[in-house]
């Protein structure tokens, strides 16, 4: 899983999980767990990744797949 995209982008804005989370509006225990791999985002979760990154939701989910 490519969630270290997810990482990476938020180290590059200087937030922190905290930060990024209440930023797009998910639960923090949700964003904790999509960043460290436990858990696959849900579409609600990648439409927010989305918004927040003005990244198109194809080029998130390439973050989650293999």
């Amino acid at each position: 899983m490519k969630n270290s995209e997810l990482k990476k982008r938020r180290n590059e804005m200087g937030l922190t999980q905290v930060e990024l989370a209440i930023g797009m509006g998910m639960k923090i225990d949700t964003y904790r767990k999509i960043e460290s791999g436990v858990n696959i985002p849900n579409m609600k979760s990648i439409i927010l990744m989305s918004k927040f990154f003005k990244l198109s939701v194809d080029d998130i989910v390439k973050w989650f797949t293999w």
